[in-house]
């Protein structure tokens, strides 16, 4: 092999070899159109995220940050997951609004949603904006009961049963409009149980 020739190879591997680790790993991201299509819209990033012990899995936009905690004991789980987004500007408040999934135990209780939604405090049902009232609908496929509640933030909540689990869908919110209930829509409408 000639010099040139070499010289050729050896700058098509070096280049190739920078381009294999120096880009970047997007395997767990998919590049999707934006949820509300607007004429000076980029692409948003999502991101994916399934927890096989509970068989719940969902998409949902890269500025966010998930965060999952056991809350429960050796007698009764509880798992929380939590997105919070990175964009949230917090001034003067107790906290950034957020969207939950909290998966409560329910195998030794074996309660319907409703009476779990009226005799568990985590509900949030007391606070409900229109008193002891719910919307019955669904949610993947699962009969869901779904409320609006009004605290420190307004909220909205799904609960429905799955498997041996009462899961509680949540989002808080400042204001009906803001980014962070439409994401929500958007994540509960595409949830794999």
């Amino acid at each position: 092999m000639d010099k040139k020739t070499a010289y050729i190879v050896s700058s098509i591997i070096l280049i190739s070899a920078v381009i294999i680790f120096a880009w970047p790993d997007t395997r767990d991201e998919v590049v999707v159109p934006p949820i509300v299509q607007t004429s000076t819209s980029t692409p948003q990033t999502l991101k994916s995220y399934q927890n096989i012990e509970h068989s719940i899995g969902f998409v949902y936009p890269s500025t966010y940050t998930l965060t999952q905690k056991e809350l429960g004991n050796a007698e009764r789980k509880h798992l929380r997951i939590t997105l919070v987004s990175d964009t949230t500007v917090r001034e003067n408040s107790e906290g950034p609004t957020s969207i939950n999934f909290d998966i409560y135990q329910n195998n030794l209780d074996k309660q319907t949603i409703a009476s779990w939604v009226k005799n568990y405090s985590e509900s949030n049902f007391k606070q409900s904006v229109v008193e002891g009232k719910y919307a019955s609908t669904t949610v993947a496929g699962k009969e869901a009961i779904t409320y609006t509640w009004d605290g420190l933030y307004q909220g909205d909540s799904y609960v429905f049963a799955h498997a041996t689990n009462i899961i509680m869908a949540s989002v808080t919110y400042l204001t009906p409009e803001d980014t962070i209930k439409k994401d929500f829509e958007t994540i509960l409408s595409n949830l794999k149980l």
